[in-house]
Parts: C-alpha cells; sequence; structure tokens
C-alpha cells in the first residue's frame, strides 16, 4: 500500500482487519524517512490499534479513543473519509462530541471550532498542519564523525562546538553545557567514546580506551540511548567491547558482562540511573577500575534534575556528587565530568558547579535555546467544577498524544476517572506514588503508541522522551516557571508545533504548598539528632549515617523508603550548606540500607540544637523565600498574560536564553508573528594553553617561528583542501580551517580525509570562523587554506595576526598559492611571513615515504 492514509481508508471500509492494518501502518513508518508524514501516520497508527482493540473485545480502547484520533487524521491530512456503514452508525453517536459531520454517503468530516471561551483558538491551526519550527545551523563535519555516524555535518553549531569541548577537555574538568532540544546530545558523549575505544575493536583504543558513564533518569532513557549508540560499534569486538545499559531488571550473564568490561576497561559506554549505580555492586566496580584509569568521564544528562528532583524525592541524583568525588580520588584527579541540559536556571546553574566542578576546572558553554514549538493558550475559569467542565469538552477535540499535568497524587487520580466516565479508556496517572516497575510499563506503553493520555504530577517528566507528544494541559498553576517551561517541553520534542494550555483558577493559589516546607527546621534537627544518636561507628568528626532512623514523632510507627527519603534530603541540606562533607556511601548487610558516611565539619554548631536551629532558620527561610519568589513569578505570568509575552518570562527564569515565543496570549492578541532567537555563549572556561605538539617535517618548518607558508603552484583549491587536511592531520594539527566547499564537494571531501588518527581534530569553514571563532575555544597551532576570494584572504590573514597575539602557544600554518596576494596590504602572502617557506607538494610526496612525518 501507497502511505498510511490509503490503509486507513481501507480499514475504514473495511476492506482490511484493523490488526493487519496496524502492522501495514507500523511497517510503513519504520521505512519513511520524511518526518512529518511520520509524525501523520502515528495518528493514523493508534486509530488502528484501538479499531482492533475494539474488535477483539479488550478493554484498553473505546469508540471515544477511537473518535478522538479519527478527527485527528482528518485535521492533519485535511481530508474527508469514506466509512462503513458500521463505522458510520457508531461514529455518528459521537458526532456532537467530537465536531463530526457525516454525509448521506457515510463521508466523515469534521469542524474546526473550537468553544468560545477559549482565546485565540484558531492558532491551534498550525498544530494540525505539523508547522517545523526548528531551524538548521548545520556546519561541517570531520573523519571522526563521518565513520561513527556517516553524516558529513554536525547538525549545529552547538552541537559541533561541544563536540570538540568534549574531545579536547583536559583531565579533571568539567564541562557544564546547554543544548537545545533536538541538537543532538548525545554525541557528546558517544564520539570521544567511540575515539578512546576505537569503535570497540582494540583493548586500549587509539587514546587508552577507558569507560564513559553515562547517567540518565530512567530504565527506558538507557535502554533507548544503548540501543541508538550501539549502531555506532557494529564492528565491536564482542559484548563487552560495546555499548551497555545497566539495569536492575537485566539477567545474570549480561550484568556479568557489564562488570568484566568496566573491569577492564573496554566498555565504551555504560547507560544507566543513579540509583542502579549507588545501590548496587556497580558502585565498588566502577571506583576500582578507576584506580585502573579505566573510567575516563561520567556525563549526566538532564542535568538540572539534580536541582529540581536531587533534593526530594531522587535523591540519588544529588548524592551523584559524592560519588563523583570518589571517583576523582580514585582517577587521581583524572575523571571529566560533563553536564548536560537544554536550560538552566542561574539556582540549578550554581548547585551543579558547587557539586560537580573544582577551582579552575569548569568549562562553561551556554546555548540556551527557549523552545519555539509550543504555543500557549490560558483559561482562567471561575472555579474547579467550571475547570473540569471546560477541559473535559475540550479533550476530545485536541490532538493526542496528551498529558494532563496536577499538582497533587489525588487530583490525577480524580482527573483520570473524569477522563474514563467521558467514555476514554486510554488514561492513565503516573505520579510520585506510581511504583517503579509500573512506571517503566507506562513509559513503554506510552513510547509504543499504546496509551494515548497520561495524567500526572511532576513525576512524569525528565527521561520522558516521546517525540510526538501534542498537547500538554496543566490544570493546576504550577510552583514555577522552571517546572511549567519544563513540562511544556514534553510536547513537541519532533520539531513540530504542540500545544500548552494552562487552566488557571483563584484556588490554585491557596491550595499552593512549598514541597519544602513540609520539612521544617525542627524536624530536620529533630531527624539529624536521630541519625547521630543511633550511629555506631564513629571516627573522630566523622560517622556512618542510618537512614532508616526513625525520628521521634515516629518513633511507634513502621517506617520505609519514604522516612530514609527525608533523612536523606535532611543529610543533603546540611551538605549543600557546608555544615558536613559526604565522605561515602554504602548499603547496610542486614536490611540493604543505605549509609552515609558524614564528616561534620561544624562541629560546634552540629551540636548544639539552640546554635543549629539559629543557623537553619535563616537558611530555610531563603530556601523557602525563594520557591515563594518562584511562585509569584509563574502567578504574575498568568496576571499578565494578555499584555506581555511570555518568552519574557521564560527568558528571566533562563538569563543565558535569548528572547524566543511560539505564541502565547499577549502575542496572539498583538498579532506578533512567532519569533525565534540563539545565541551562544562560553560562559568560563579554565587557562589551559594547548601545547603546540605537532610532528614530523611540519615541526622542523615551523621551528620557533609564529608561523609557516605552505605554497602550491599548480594545485586546485579543492585538491589542495584535501591534501592539506591530511598531511595536517597526519602531523598532529587539531584545527584546520577551510574555504567554504559546496554541498556536493562536501560529502566527497568528508568522505576522503582521516579516520583514525593520533589526535582529534575539527575542520571550520572560513564562515564558521568568522561567526563562532569563540565557540571553538581555539589555542595553539592552526591550519588555514586560504581562499580564492580575495578580499576574504584579506579577512583571514587579519584574523590570523591577531590570532598569534593572543596567546604564546599560537601559530599559524598559511596554506595558499605560491603568489597569493594580501591586497590590503600590497604584498603577496610570503613577503608577510616571518617563518619559514615551504612548496607543499614537496611535503605530500615526501609525507609518503617519511615515517618520522607520521
Amino acid at each position: 500500500m501507497d502511505d498510511a492514509l490509503s490503509i486507513i481508508k481501507d480499514l475504514l471500509l473495511k476492506k482490511i482487519e484493523p490488526s493487519e492494518a496496524y502492522k501495514f501502518i507500523n511497517a510503513w513508518i519504520k521505512r519513511q524517512t520524511d518526518q512529518k508524514e511520520i509524525a501523520k501516520a502515528f495518528s493514523a497508527l493508534r486509530l488502528s490499534r484501538c479499531l482492533s482493540s475494539i474488535e477483539d473485545k479488550g478493554d484498553t480502547d473505546t469508540w471515544y479513543d477511537a473518535a478522538g484520533h479519527l478527527r485527528q487524521i482528518i485535521l492533519m491530512y485535511h481530508e474527508g473519509l469514506p466509512l462503513h456503514e458500521v463505522y458510520a452508525k457508531q461514529f455518528t453517536t459521537l458526532k456532537g462530541t467530537f465536531g463530526f459531520t457525516i454525509d448521506y454517503a457515510n463521508e466523515v468530516n469534521c469542524s474546526t471550532t473550537l468553544p468560545s471561551w477559549l482565546n485565540h483558538s484558531k492558532q491551534m491551526q498550525s498544530v494540525y498542519d505539523l508547522e517545523y519550527r526548528r531551524s538548521s545551523t548545520r556546519r561541517i563535519g570531520d573523519g571522526l564523525l563521518f565513520q561513527v555516524t556517516g553524516y558529513t555535518e554536525y547538525a549545529s553549531r552547538e552541537q559541533k562546538a561541544l563536540v570538540r569541548a568534549s574531545m579536547t577537555m583536559q583531565e579533571g574538568q568539567t564541562l557544564l553545557a546547554c543544548l537545545p532540544t533536538g541538537g543532538g546530545k548525545s554525541l557528546i558523549g558517544q564520539l570521544p567514546a567511540f575515539y578512546e575505544t576505537k569503535g570497540g575493536r582494540i583493548y586500549g583504543g587509539v587514546a587508552g580506551g577507558g569507560t564513559t558513564l553515562v547517567i540518565v533518569p530512567t530504565v527506558a532513557l538507557a535502554i533507548d540511548q544503548n540501543r541508538s549508540s550501539r549502531e555506532y560499534f557494529k564492528d565491536a569486538r564482542d559484548e563487552e567491547h560495546r555499548p551497555q545499559a545497566y539495569y536492575g531488571g537485566l539477567d545474570k550473564d549480561t550484568k556479568q558482562i557489564i562488570y568484566a568490561g568496566v573491569r577492564n576497561g573496554t566498555i565504551p559506554l555504560l547507560y544507566t540511573s543513579p540509583e542502579a549505580i549507588l545501590n548496587g555492586p556497580l558502585y565498588s566496580i566502577i571506583l576500582d577500575a578507576a584506580k585502573e584509569n579505566r573510567v575516563n568521564r561520567l556525563v549526566i544528562d538532564e542535568a538540572h534534575i539534580v536541582v529540581d528532583w536531587g533534593g526530594a524525592f531522587r535523591t540519588d541524583f544529588q548524592l551523584l556528587s559524592v560519588f563523583r568525588k570518589k571517583l576523582m580520588e580514585a582517577s587521581g584527579g583524572k575523571l571529566k565530568t560533563i553536564l548536560l541540559s537544554a536550560t538552566l536556571t542561574d539556582v540549578a546553574t550554581s548547585t551543579l558547579c558547587k557539586l560537580f566542578s573544582e577551582d579552575n576546572h569548569l568549562i562553561e558553554f551556554r546555548s540556551d535555546a527557549l523552545r519555539f514549538e509550543p504555543i500557549y493558550f490560558l483559561d482562567q475559569p471561575e472555579n474547579h467544577d467550571q475547570r473540569k467542565q471546560r477541559i473535559l469538552e475540550l479533550i476530545p477535540l485536541l490532538p493526542r498524544p496528551l498529558i494532563l499535568y496536577v499538582n497533587s497524587v489525588k487530583s490525577a487520580t480524580e482527573w483520570m476517572n473524569s477522563i474514563q466516565e467521558c467514555g476514554f479508556s486510554s488514561v492513565i496517572t503516573f505520579t510520585g506514588d506510581t511504583l517503579s516497575d509500573e512506571r517503566e510499563r507506562i513509559l513503554k506503553r506510552w513510547n509504543e503508541n499504546k496509551l494515548d493520555m497520561v495524567v500526572a504530577t511532576s513525576a512524569f517528566g525528565m527521561g520522558v522522551d516521546k517525540s510526538d507528544v501534542r498537547t500538554v494541559i496543566h490544570c493546576d498553576i504550577p510552583e514555577s516557571i522552571n517546572r511549567f517551561y519544563q513540562e511544556v517541553g514534553r510536547g513537541g520534542r519532533d520539531g513540530f508545533a504542540s500545544i500548552s494550555l494552562l487552566s488557571a483558577i483563584r484556588q490554585d493559589e491557596s491550595n499552593y504548598t512549598n514541597n519544602s516546607a513540609v520539612l521544617t527546621v525542627n524536624n530536620m534537627i529533630e531527624r539529624w539528632e536521630k541519625m547521630r544518636q543511633v550511629a555506631k561507628e564513629f571516627t573522630g568528626d566523622s560517622f556512618w549515617v542510618d537512614t532508616n532512623a526513625r525520628p521521634y514523632h515516629l518513633r511507634n510507627q513502621e517506617t520505609g523508603n519514604h522516612n530514609a527519603g527525608w533523612n536523606e534530603t535532611t543529610v543533603l541540606f546540611l551538605y549543600r550548606y557546608g555544615l558536613i562533607d559526604i565522605v561515602d556511601i554504602r548499603k547496610r548487610e542486614e536490611d540493604e540500607r543505605r549509609q552515609l558516611l558524614v564528616k561534620m565539619i561544624n562541629i560546634e554548631v552540629l551540636s548544639d540544637r539552640e546554635l543549629l536551629n539559629q543557623t537553619l532558620e535563616p537558611l530555610r527561610k531563603r530556601e523557602k523565600d525563594r520557591f515563594r519568589y518562584e511562585f509569584n513569578n509563574m502567578k504574575n505570568m498568568i496576571s499578565n498574560a494578555e499584555d506581555e509575552c511570555f518568552g519574557i518570562s521564560f527568558q528571566d527564569s533562563y538569563p543565558y536564553a535569548s528572547e524566543t515565543c511560539g505564541g502565547c496570549p499577549a502575542c496572539h492578541r498583538k498579532q506578533v508573528t512567532p519569533f525565534q532567537y540563539s545565541t551562544m555563549t562560553v560562559a568560563s572556561t579554565p587557562s589551559v594553553n594547548q601545547d603546540a605538539n605537532i610532528d614530523g617535517i611540519l615541526k622542523q618548518y615551523l621551528g620557533s617561528y609564529k608561523d609557516v607558508l605552505l605554497y602550491t603552484n599548480k594545485m586546485s583549491t579543492k585538491d589542495l583542501i584535501v591534501g592539506a587536511i591530511n598531511s595536517m592531520v597526519n602531523a598532529r594539527v587539531q584545527m584546520i580551517v577551510i574555504p567554504k566547499l559546496l554541498n556536493v564537494d562536501r560529502d566527497h571531501f568528508i568522505q576522503n580525509i582521516p579516520v583514525e588518527t593520533q589526535v582529534s581534530y575539527s575542520i571550520i569553514e572560513i564562515e564558521e570562523l568568522k561567526k563562532d571563532s569563540d565557540m571553538y575555544m581555539l589555542s595553539g597551532p592552526i591550519a588555514i587554506v586560504y581562499p580564492e576570494l580575495r578580499t576574504e584572504g584579506d579577512w583571514v590573514y587579519r584574523w590570523a595576526g591577531n590570532y598569534q597575539t593572543q596567546n604564546s602557544n599560537n601559530s599559524v600554518i598559511h596554506i595558499a598559492p605560491k603568489g597569493y596576494i594580501i591586497e590590503s596590504e600590497g604584498k603577496q602572502l610570503l613577503e608577510l611571513i616571518d617563518g619559514s617557506l615551504c612548496n607543499i607538494e614537496q611535503i605530500l610526496i615526501r609525507a609518503e615515504d617519511d615515517e618520522d612525518w607520521l
């Protein structure tokens, strides 16, 4: 069959069975490369799933679920659909709810009209049109990128700059990097790992082998990222040399392979969660491997959750800082740390830097970009009942998949029940009370298009990476703009427009409770004193904290993980504010409870209840004030929604981001076209110079000079570029600047330059040098192939002169025709060079026979 729409037409006319249609559409999607067609086809896939379930008399789908998908198909494909009389009869009963019209020939169509209470509703058409909202800033690639992925270009300038930063990091450094969603963050860890292990083909690899640990929020994400990474390591020797995902449900044999691969430093990438590392045998295995220099780097994906989640219900995220500290000690300070996120608040940035970096060892690369996909809508009903009535009226008319966010477990259950009472079945809750196994089951069904709607608290957040979520509804005011923005970001991850609807009532403010306010100062002191009281292993100012210790108010109650979590929250609070240090982590043998080795820094305060209270009160108040401030900012954004662009509020929360708006109430009212801006900033970098460690003949010619000219008499520019790249890479030059290539030349060029090299190298075109040179943190020797356009050559010459003066290690290898004129100087380039001159043809010929060159 030709496409998904043709299959759906046959299905709706009962020419094929729903189960067959599902199979055909699924196979068609896997063959398709057009992302817009894939996005449309997913709605067709979900409709066939519904009809198959209904015919099999299953309880996972109803005619209401099917009608929602039918409406979406009609609006996305922009055409009515003929129905078999059986289907026409069923959908006729739902006409009013879903806006269907069914004519005498049983062709179904639907109205785009939405309830009058929803302001600016016509803007939703962009979502059904699947308006693509992701801009492209592709940049020329290099041999390693092509070898690993088959791509000749980086997806964005940000991705290219960050890959270079990760490849050139010094031992002990931390890279804090913000990269827009869809910018290709995964490669920042994958390419160095591939390079160091030679794609898993030899033990030790080009640069010494070793494992890259990648921490992700969920098992589903670990499995997914591992699956995609393994595609790049097809030639690896065996399973011990391939990327792996580590989680609780693994079979024993796979775990043994992982343990052996980590010990030997042969597993290039290991994807796992904080809990999997901190609560099992992997913890000590990794530390032992680090002592043998077999752990290269620690990557934390979605790093902002260390701050958003790590201080409360998933304390393992902040305890990762303790694990990293142990890794740094075990590796002799050699471990490299990479923290990745799309956006970071100032508070998150400060916390991450404090927990995961040392003085003068931080590279902070900021390309925070606000999401352009969401189109924002706001409704302010009079009360809860009116909100419920409006949302339930609107849900049948909105595109799937759909997430409805609330602030409490109780509200989530109530909303799910209400949606089911309306006739829908493909809906479930996901909250902090959802057990781990159930979470993974829900995520699996969600990602496989077997669930249409999730009613969730903030627990349904990071790691929820489904690409085609079209609608996100908030039925409570989120506690901060940061949380609102992060949850809205679950939509439109495929780059197509999505809907964000915030339904806010005055009662939400009175219902607002600050999560961190639950743990009062008295409660923290009581917990601290009890943990200290029951400690059995004291060594001077240090002791092992039993996180299962019961405070006085719980002395007669059975406690479990919840109590242990609050104890850890208390310890982490004291840790963040420098009252204690957390030195180590272990499991208690008898019951597997976690224990923390704590070193008391301010013993006087920690030993005096009154002093401790006086110390903690202002700290706690500061946090409470910050939370209240953030909630007030969220309220103000709502109050000013018709007058001030949401993008301004988002930019206030993410100061490194440029103002962007895909459409909000103020912009709708003022008829402002959606707009997007982006910037890149290297916010901080250590003062580390790249050594002038070039080799062979080129080293002899450069000598103590700051530059050298390699000239040619007859080679064309394209031949010159290819020859220059090969010779410069073999001489260990790590940055080569070339003239802009046409796309057809670019592909051929990238496919014919060195792949496996002694040093990693980057290629940038002159246009990139003009726009993005600050992003590449250039230092050391750099080679420049001069362009045919002389005015551009003038600019290159001036840039090179300035570059040489910036650092004592900076030198330039000029590559140009012998008579190349620098017009601004009125002289030939060879007259302006202070160093040696050499015919590049002679060097290329000699290099083929001279092993010293290599």
